[in-house]
């Protein structure tokens, strides 16, 4: 007794926290050998002999285990091994599973890792290599437990997307970042092409902060605000007694922005009669206010931006071909949250930090749950992340935001690294097969970015794995 508490005083002063397992097998005898094994490398073992007892340990302490074990064959008339796993998933979706059992086919392993398991033991394999996989699933779960933190990085990326105003961390918002750049300093019309809520207006902003016209106005008009009737008067001015209810003179955007930019946000659903009007503005560099018999020469830099695929646009007939021409010589791509994933986790962090502040409180994001956000496709992109970060820490009642604060949309997208599921020949000897995986991936010389989409995980969890399994990709570098 007195050797095996050394044993294991040993081995947990060597662990980072303590670990506790339960494990679920309805063969007591069975189950010793590694019962024995665990506890004398430092974990905790709790021991069931059904889902049902299991389940009734997880719903009184849903975060009690790092790890459950389960059988996968079962007493009949009992929960089986497939069930236990569905139910243990239903009210722990980020719970760690490892499936078990002394079956050793390959059905078996798929219908176990099918269920929730993320991998599968076989009874009387090498306990060693039940050990990596024990080892591997502690180190998930305490890096899945750290709190989020800001990534410290001094990369020229980093500097690139700050210069713009912008929060992030990814090569393709360094690439908008050094066209943004270089478009500043040579005063040409800058069309801005994104999807919703990426943060166009963020970017044309950026362009006239980083112009020699930054001390003059910017002023932003989504043109589609604007009715047909009101149009001109807006981006034009109107002169007193020029319609209706023109009580006084009105000085239009164009004026407004006289010696610096004016954006036009949304032209793509600009109706084609007002195209006209705008296309003229633009040639000619005058505007005309409504009622007056007079032009006005204006010095007005135009940045457009548009979510509508302007050339399909032009070729169905509702966009001018002579305005795309005119707005679209430089353009600035600015691609969707779910293709720049690396950018959630900064901009997990600069929400997190902005709405807590605003509510008076100090609630922190765990890695588990930010795993979650980073497998979520966000159409919405920025702008959905940014309201859904503000709800969490509305509505969490703890100060640690985990899976369980997140809405139901985000539990019904991939939660796991399902590598297992989707490459069957990673169920043998799971790491070396693993490592020889990705090294294989690696050698076809696609980018980080397109190897994480081809295997559906995002590029955070790769980069994750590459580092547990001691492989070091090379470094990837900014191209225009």
């Amino acid at each position: 007794m007195a050797s095996r508490l050394l044993i294991l005083g040993l081995t947990v002063g060597r662990t980072q926290m303590k670990h506790r397992f339960l494990i679920v097998d309805d063969n007591e005898c069975a189950i010793d050998g590694i019962r024995l094994y665990l506890e004398t490398q430092g974990y905790v073992i709790d021991y069931v002999t059904n889902g049902d007892l299991a389940l009734a340990h997880i719903r009184q302490n849903p975060n009690r285990y790092t790890l459950i074990i389960v059988d996968f064959f079962m007493q009949p008339g009992e929960l089986s091994g497939v069930e236990t796993i569905r139910e243990v998933r239903r009210i722990n979706p980020s719970m760690l599973i490892l499936g078990l059992s002394g079956d050793i086919s390959v059905d078996t392993h798929n219908a176990s890792l099918e269920a929730g398991a993320e991998a599968f033991f076989v009874k009387g394999d090498a306990i060693e290599k039940l050990y990596g996989l024990v080892r591997r699933f502690c180190d998930r779960f305490e890096e899945a437990n750290k709190v989020v933190e800001p990534i410290q990085n001094k990369s020229e990326n980093v500097d690139i997307i700050k210069s713009m105003g912008a929060i992030g961390c990814s090569t393709s918002l360094a690439q908008t970042g050094i066209l943004i750049q270089k478009f500043a300093k040579i005063d040409q019309t800058v069309l801005i092409r994104g999807e919703n809520g990426t943060g166009k207006e963020r970017a044309a902003r950026a362009i006239h902060d980083l112009s020699n016209r930054a001390k003059k106005p910017f002023i932003p008009v989504n043109v589609t605000a604007l009715s047909d009737s009101l149009f001109e008067s807006e981006l034009f001015g109107h002169e007193k007694g020029a319609f209706t209810g023109a009580h006084r003179s009105r000085t239009g955007k164009f004026l407004q922005a006289h010696s610096g930019t004016l954006f036009l946000d949304e032209i793509g659903d600009l109706p084609l009669d007002m195209q006209v009007k705008l296309l003229r503005a633009l040639q000619e560099k005058e505007i005309t206010p409504v009622g007056a018999d007079r032009t006005i020469k204006v010095d007005v830099r135009i940045v457009a931006a548009t979510n509508v695929d302007l050339e399909l646009a032009v070729k169905t007939g509702r966009f001018r071909e002579d305005l795309y021409y005119r707005l679209g010589g430089f353009q600035v791509p600015i691609k969707p949250l779910r293709d720049r994933k690396e950018d959630i986790q900064p901009l997990v962090c600069h929400f997190t930090a902005k709405y807590n502040e605003e509510h008076k409180q100090n609630k922190k994001f765990l890695h588990q749950a930010l795993e979650y956000l980073c497998n979520y496709n966000w159409p919405g992109n920025v702008r959905e992340l940014e309201n859904e970060i503000n709800r969490i820490l509305t509505l969490a009642e703890g100060d640690r935001i985990t899976p369980r604060d997140l809405d139901q949309k985000f539990h019904l997208s991939t939660h796991k690294e399902s590598l297992i599921l989707d490459h069957p020949d990673l169920l043998a000897d799971l790491e070396d097969r693993e490592r020889k995986f990705f090294i294989s991936k690696l050698a076809t010389g696609d980018s980080l970015r397109e190897i994480a989409a081809k295997i559906k995980i995002s590029k955070t969890t790769l980069l994750r794995r590459l580092s547990a399994l001691g492989i070091k990709p090379k470094k990837e570098t900014i191209t225009v």
